[in-house]
């Protein structure tokens, strides 16, 4: 039978769901960490462009103040009119040299203007102070009737963008902590649409392994899965069918071989009846006449012989029961001190049983007459026998042999005999 039981004894990996799980997971969270990522980078050169925006207006204000009261060299006019910039929490510090960079007046952020260095300043270190890494430092020359008075630094602190920064990384870790947490539901109930078809498939795989060969897969999708199921379903009855036909054919099979069987049992009983009937014979023709007839039931019973034991009921090895027949006549007609061989040179072919039996009938007669009749006061002799293919599923069969020949006087078509 072609259902038989199978034991799944195999290794299980990681189970098809639990790897949808880990693959739409890890695609999940690798696209929720970018998204987050691209939102703290905008979210920071937004931030940045703001700060940038916000300090440049500054010092525009600032340069505009002291334009006119450094036109004038009136730097008390000019301390006093940047006070009020400095009172902005995020600016630190405004300096201003004039055009050959001597270091006119520089306020803090605790809201006090001094002059530093009146003359010949550090510039240098005013420098190192511009570089701070918590410093925004911008420059504006500064202008009065076209002409360019000096230049203004400003010092704008950072602190609160860093601030915003780093709530903004935080906000986005955060978003992405509740944006994985919240698809994964969603990807739960996705993959188990998809595996739980395959599951229940894998689960009737295993049940019509295990023996359970009326369990069928359930339909529960209308995609390819479920058409898998339903390919699945079909091929299962159909392997059932041909398990079906296969089982009526083997016992038809069985009890098509006991048939020949007994009839090659049966043709052997009267081989035997005929035996012992010859031997209560007186005269030798009616022995003969009861030779014959064995002979030709010895060829049919040969036949179904070969049916039964050939295992296919249809046809017989034909060079094979030619062989086998000649054989037996051999056994039969030929003395102990003869030496009379038989040659063959046979194609290998497969006749059926309706083509084989008269076939054989004709060669008992034709192996027994040469026996008979062909070496005749001879002790050696030679009989040849061939089988070859022909066109359009015919065979030539030739018997020859190197004897006596045909009697001149014969009439071949006019014999009382059949040989």
């Amino acid at each position: 039978m072609m259902l038989d039981k199978i034991n799944i004894t195999s290794k299980r990996e990681l189970s098809v769901y639990k790897k949808f799980i880990l693959l739409f997971t890890t695609v999940a969270v690798m696209i929720i960490l970018v998204t987050a990522g691209l939102f703290a980078f905008l979210s920071a050169r937004s931030i940045k462009t703001s700060i940038n925006h916000e300090s440049k207006t500054i010092i525009e204000i600032a340069a505009n103040n002291i334009a006119t009261p450094l036109y004038f060299s009136d730097y008390q006019s000019m301390d006093e009119n940047l006070s009020p910039i400095l009172k902005f929490t995020e600016v630190k510090f405004i300096s201003v040299y004039d055009s050959v960079k001597v270091l006119l007046s520089h306020g803090s952020s605790s809201g006090e203007v001094a002059q530093i260095y009146p003359r010949d300043p550090d510039i240098a270190g005013v420098q190192e102070v511009f570089r701070s890494s918590i410093l925004l430092v911008q420059s504006m020359p500064i202008y009065q009737n076209k002409i360019e008075l000096g230049t203004i630094y400003l010092g704008y602190s950072l602190d609160a963008m860093n601030d915003q920064l780093i709530n903004s990384i935080i906000g986005a870790v955060l978003l992405g902590i509740v944006l994985i947490w919240s698809s994964f539901l969603p990807i739960r109930s996705f993959s188990k649409r998809i595996t739980d078809p395959l599951k229940d498939l894998v689960t009737t795989m295993e049940d019509i392994s295990g023996g359970e060969h009326n369990r069928r897969a359930s339909v529960k999708t209308n995609d390819e899965i479920g058409h898998i199921a339903i390919i699945f379903n079909k091929m299962m009855d159909e392997i059932i069918k041909i398990d079906l036909l296969e089982t009526a054919l083997n016992e038809k099979a069985v009890l098509l071989k006991e048939v020949h069987h007994r009839t090659k049992n049966n043709m052997n009983v009267i081989i035997s009846l005929l035996n012992m009937q010859r031997r209560e014979m007186e005269t030798r023709e009616i022995d003969d006449v009861l030779q014959l007839m064995s002979d030709r039931i010895k060829s049919m019973s040969l036949v179904h012989e070969k049916l039964y034991r050939g295992g296919n009921f249809a046809t017989i090895n034909l060079d094979e029961y030619i062989i086998n027949l000649t054989s037996q006549l051999k056994l039969s007609y030929m003395k102990t001190d003869d030496h009379i061989s038989i040659e063959y040179d046979l194609d290998t072919m497969e006749v059926s049983l309706e083509r084989a039996i008269p076939l054989g009938l004709a060669l008992n007669e034709i192996i027994t007459n040469a026996y008979k009749h062909g070496f005749k006061g001879r002790i050696e002799g030679n009989i040849r026998i061939s089988l070859k293919t022909g066109s359009a599923e015919k065979f030539i069969l030739e018997v020859s042999d190197d004897g006596l020949g045909l009697d001149p006087g014969l009439d071949i078509a006019d014999t009382k005999t059949m040989g």
